[in-house]
């Protein structure tokens, strides 16, 4: 009986380790936390288009891909590179740490930008060598081109603070799909560039 009995409670333990540790695996990031709003995988594909002066639905100019290339480690720094279209020779690292997403531009000797830092909510703010980045709160945003229309965006205001370019830039940032928007307008609030995101593909496929 008491062997019984110590199955019983032997496979119920087993269980709950299982179920657990399979949480603990496929449980996302928390949302504050900047590595959530840009998935990061091996084959990971982004499409853009760009949109001319105007920005609107008949002033497409043209598109690119982005695709993560592979998983790798510069700098002590474990992370991810990613190269636009087909030139593999430009690459991209990003990679988080303490709390903050960074973008390098590998072999181009130009200081590291911070795209994210959390937590991810309304009032955050930091700069790099070159901008000034505040998270205003939380929106909806519909795309131009597509129509689709994703919830709760985190909102970014990025302002030039070493440079004479007034403009300002805003950006639109979605869990598991990272940026999906961003537009920049000159000191009168009119568009002169922006791109949205077209497709994204987990596979490097695209419909």
């Amino acid at each position: 009986m008491k062997q019984i009995v110590l199955f019983f409670l032997i496979s119920v333990a087993l269980v709950f380790v299982f179920v657990c540790s399979k949480d603990k695996t496929t449980k996302p990031p928390p949302r504050e936390d900047p590595g959530y709003y840009y998935p990061r995988q091996k084959d990971y594909r982004w499409r853009y288009i760009n949109l001319e002066p105007g920005c609107d639905a008949g002033a497409i100019n043209d598109s690119f891909d982005l695709t993560i290339l592979r998983a790798t480690t510069r700098h002590g720094d474990v992370g991810f590179d990613r190269f636009r279209n087909a030139d593999t020779s430009s690459i991209i690292f990003l990679f988080v740490k303490a709390d903050t997403l960074f973008l390098e531009k590998v072999g181009q000797g130009v200081p590291l930008l911070k795209i994210l830092v959390g937590p991810i909510r309304a009032g955050t703010f930091w700069r790099d060598q070159n901008f000034e980045y505040l998270i205003q709160g939380f929106e909806n945003v519909t795309l131009t081109i597509t129509g689709v229309t994703y919830n709760r965006c985190a909102k970014i205001i990025k302002t030039h603070f070493n440079s004479p370019n007034p403009n300002v830039t805003y950006e639109w940032w979605v869990p598991q799909y990272g940026l999906v928007k961003w537009i920049e307008v000159d000191t009168l609030d009119v568009c002169q560039s922006a791109e949205e995101l077209r497709y994204f593909s987990p596979t490097g496929v695209f419909p």
